[in-house]
């Protein structure tokens, strides 16, 4: 008697692109269940069909009855265990009484058109879901997206957010529809354009980061970049009204040595360096991959007055010439420490700019320049964002900025 029930994920192109393995039991199969597209495939196939919609409940009822007495066999797309039907399975059917057979997933499959790896990607579905989580990985600044999508939530639904959030900048959209199948079609584009045109519900949307080369500097402001502009990972980014605020209380000279601490991305030392060709800044960062954004975003923005300075601090300060200002924007644990050699090292009259997110950052920082007459800001930053058919302000964390000036 049968006991097992197999799960089979199977492509655009059919039983054509499915192994022997899965095809010999196709062959055996008296029962087939799966959504009406997959079944539709196997039309010729004269087993008992059983279609598996937007409430699986019934027909996963139904499979459970019939398992064990007849040759079951559950058909989905791509791999039945990702974002699939492999996940209510595990909860109606026995573990050890499922076997999955997977296909290639969508996933992979867009991920090997585009030429790109995706072991380094966000996926996130918002097939039957809210927008909710992709909008969370674009204020991440996530690398590389993947979006399922549906009917509703489709291509030219994730370009409208892109818009929406100011995000269509950062990324190109790449559509990649029936992949794997005769009527594959392959879409790249704009968030602008891609919103203009229509798709078929079976696709999947790649949002890559435009790594396109230097920008054209004659359209940049002469202050305030926005965040769109630069490369980062995550929120690894003091944000253009921060960053502004945090150049003013530095009062920048022409001549001025500028070390910026935990530089990030390296956009408050490339907004620096644009003001003036006179200054020198060193941006000092710890994580080898943010070195790597900070060198990718001055060869963009074609800045060669930033010299990048991959080490920990405060140890890595100590070959530097003496600054004329300070920005710390992150300590990586080691606050007290850089504090102590930024005070001794930093010229008389120069300033020292320190973003604290915390409490007890803001309360150690301030003790140590207590002698100096410190001065704290606190900053509160909202911006408007779409909720339903209206609009809301979205806050982000409040943020201490101490600054204090060497006698």
């Amino acid at each position: 008697m049968p006991s097992k029930l197999y799960v089979i994920g199977i492509g655009d192109d059919g039983v054509e692109g499915l192994s022997e393995e899965a095809r010999a039991v196709l062959d055996g199969a008296t029962v087939l269940a799966g959504g009406k597209r997959v079944l539709g495939l196997l039309a010729a196939h004269p087993a008992q069909k059983i279609e598996i919609g937007a409430n699986p409940s019934e027909p996963l009822e139904r499979l459970r009855q019939l398992y064990r007495r007849q040759n079951c066999v559950v058909l989905a797309s791509g791999d039945p265990l990702f974002f699939g039907i492999g996940g209510r399975l595990l909860e109606a059917i026995p573990r050890d009484d499922l076997v999955f057979l997977p296909h290639l997933s969508s996933i992979q499959l867009a991920f090997s058109r585009a030429r790109e790896t995706w072991h380094d990607a966000v996926v996130i579905s918002v097939h039957g879901r809210p927008m909710d989580a992709l909008i969370a990985a674009l204020d991440r600044g996530d690398e590389k997206i993947a979006v399922l999508t549906d009917d509703t939530n489709d291509p030219a639904a994730v370009a409208r957010l892109l818009i929406a959030r100011g995000c269509d900048r950062r990324y190109r959209m790449w559509i990649g529809e029936h992949l794997g199948g005769h009527k594959e079609r392959i879409t790249t584009g704009s968030a602008a354009q891609i919103v203009r045109q229509s798709f078929s519900p079976l696709n999947v949307v790649l949002l890559l980061p435009n790594r396109s080369g230097p920008l054209e500097q004659a359209n940049m402001p002469l202050a305030g970049i926005a965040d769109e502009a630069f490369v980062r990972r995550g929120n690894l980014i003091t944000k253009r009204e921060i960053r502004l605020i945090v150049l003013g209380y530095l009062e920048l000279r022409k001549g001025n040595i500028v070390w910026d601490i935990g530089a990030g991305s390296g956009a408050v030392s490339i907004e620096a360096a644009r003001w003036s060709s006179d200054l020198t800044v060193y941006a000092v960062e710890k994580s080898a991959s943010a070195i790597a954004k900070i060198e990718e975003n001055l060869r963009r923005f074609s800045v060669t007055n930033v010299a990048v300075i991959h080490g920990e601090a405060p140890d890595c300060l100590a070959e530097l010439p003496d600054p004329d200002a300070v920005f710390l924007g992150g300590s990586g644990g080691s606050l007290q420490s850089i504090l102590e050699a930024v005070m001794r090292r930093l010229k008389g009259g120069g300033r020292i700019v320190a973003n604290c997110l915390t409490m007890e950052t803001f309360s150690r920082a301030w003790e140590a320049l207590s002698g100096w007459q410190p001065q704290a800001t606190s900053v509160q930053l909202a911006r408007s964002r779409r909720l339903g058919q209206g609009h809301c302000f979205e806050p982000d964390h409040p943020l201490i900025i101490l600054r204090a000036r060497k006698p």
